[in-house]
């Protein structure tokens, strides 16, 4: 009897070896066998936008159909080699000349190029994303131009996949055979190969979006190697989900662990997040069975200080891997990639901080070119994000002034929930002094005495900072104790206190006097 090591080893040689084209594969592969029985000289395979689609798996297919009058040539051919161009052109040229038809895999990469253009096959959301400024390599274009004209010559054929499409710009159009995005016909005569008789359309429709077929596979790899051979459709979906890359969400571990209960005025929008938002998404079940979709939009907008951050990484903390962040420096680019992941993660948030000044403010509204890219590609991600409650992806929008951000956002139908944060009432901020001041103490060395001795004055301290934001507070608690270290703590904490109050706001009023003279 083998070991269970060795029945991983057989599983996943059986799904390599075993796994037969999907619907959409085989249609390809006819078109290539077409194009190679009429003697078309020069055929391109092109996949959509992105990896895993089997592309080297629909060529190697054709290398197989072909039998002894085909050679296949790719990336391992020329490893090594300090003239790529010229050992993949005289390799083909010499089948060529034999009457052979030349497959080349990956042609672009094969041939060693300087520089790799990174656009189309970076994935579909770079699509339209702007004028950017790519080097087309040479290497590739010259290598094509070359075989397209000795397989004209020889009346041979040369059928071959780039990762990238820059020659088609430079060069005649090949014939074009085009390997479609995985269907669901796809994907369940995928699984079904391994898993026959699973009910794979059920789990597909929960899904935000089809895996691809090298994706599946490579969740049937894992599996595989984790449950052995006797893995089965639960073992596979959670191998896809682990297969996503998420490195765009923010991990729990990475942030200050907050609770949004606990925190002193913010029972009510802790309440209403957790019904509106959290409970969707955090029990899908629940909700599928009761139509339940989270609020799509959400907008969190109040003065600086006044907790709209900290509510994103409460959020963080309760998603666990599925909220994801943007702020003012991510590129375009790292947008489109954000959103991207989050609905491969989906139902998943993503969390806009400082949203006003993202959107470039009131300049934004006015003349601000980038403000205006982010707002319409803001309002097609919202407009097509809400489809089922598996697929959901709830935008969060923090901003301090609602009035800067375009209408078109604000609408209704896009922002389904406003909540209002609000600078704390004095009761509020006596708890919050509290809560500030013992969790400084718990995060003190355990024997050492507290900073800031009673009497606190917490309910003086409360009065004299009645334009305090939450912000505000607890810095004053971290200033007032900075001062108690360094004066060897010979006051009692209420006089630490408020002399850091004082501090405090002459500080306030100095800055916000010197933006006043800057901006009038």
């Amino acid at each position: 009897m083998g070991t269970s090591e060795d029945m991983r080893i057989d599983c996943e040689a059986s799904l390599e070896a075993t796994a037969k084209l999907t619907p959409g594969q085989t249609c390809a592969l006819q078109q290539l066998q077409a194009a190679v029985n009429t003697c078309v000289p020069f055929v391109e395979l092109r996949s959509q936008a992105g990896r895993g689609h089997g592309v080297s798996t629909v060529l190697r297919a054709l290398d197989r159909s072909l039998g002894e009058k085909s050679i296949f040539l790719g990336v391992k051919d020329t490893l090594g080699a300090p003239q790529a161009e010229k050992v993949l052109f005289d390799a083909a040229a010499k089948h060529l000349e034999a009457g052979f038809t030349v497959i080349i895999d990956d042609i672009d990469i094969a041939v060693r190029p300087a520089k790799i253009r990174a656009s189309r096959n970076a994935g579909d959301q770079f699509r339209g994303a702007g004028n950017w400024a790519f080097e087309d390599p040479p290497e590739p274009l010259r290598l094509l131009k070359a075989l397209h004209d000795e397989a004209h010559a020889r009346g041979a054929v040369v059928v071959f996949s780039s990762v990238e499409e820059g020659h088609s710009r430079y060069m005649q159009d090949p014939f074009l055979v085009r390997l479609n995005t995985a269907q669901k016909e796809d994907v369940v005569h995928f699984v079904n190969q391994f898993l026959p008789g699973v009910d794979v359309s059920t789990w597909l429709t929960k899904m935000p979006g089809l895996p691809s077929i090298g994706a599946l596979q490579l969740a049937m790899r894992r599996a595989a190697t984790i449950q052995g051979k006797d893995f089965s459709l639960e073992n596979v979906k959670s191998a896809v989900r682990e297969n996503v890359t998420c490195d765009a969400a923010i991990s729990p571990d990475d942030i200050e662990h907050i609770d949004l209960t606990e925190l002193p005025g913010m029972q009510k929008v802790s309440a209403t997040l957790e019904t509106h938002v959290l409970y969707p998404i955090l029990n899908p079940d629940a909700a599928h069975a009761q139509g339940l979709l989270p609020k799509k939009g959400v907008l969190l907008h109040g003065p600086p200080g006044t907790g709209k951050t900290t509510i994103g990484r409460a959020l963080a903390h309760r998603l666990k891997g599925r909220f994801f962040m943007i702020r003012e420096l991510l590129l375009y680019k790292d947008i489109f990639e954000v959103f991207a992941q989050a609905r491969a993660a989906a139902p998943s948030v993503v969390f806009f901080d400082d949203i006003d000044v993202l959107l470039g403010g009131w300049n934004g509204l006015v003349e601000g070119a980038r403000g205006h890219d982010l707002t319409r590609f803001l309002l097609s991600q919202m407009d097509g994000l809400c489809t089922t409650p598996e697929s959901q992806v709830v935008v969060v929008m923090a901003a301090a002034d609602a009035k800067c951000l375009p209408p078109a956002i604000l609408r209704s139908g896009r922002i389904e929930l406003w909540m209002k944060l609000e600078k704390p009432r004095a009761r509020e901020r006596r708890a919050m002094l509290q809560k500030y001041i013992e969790q400084a103490q718990k995060a003190a060395s355990l024997g050492n005495l507290e900073l800031l001795r009673a009497p606190l004055s917490l309910d003086e301290v409360a009065t004299i900072c009645d334009d305090f934001v939450p912000a505000d507070l607890r810095r004053l608690v971290s200033d007032a104790r900075n001062v108690a270290a360094a004066d060897g703590g010979n006051k009692s904490g209420g006089e630490y206190l408020r002399g850091a109050a004082s501090e405090l706001r002459e500080m306030k009023e100095e800055v916000e006097g010197m933006a006043g003279r800057m901006f009038s």
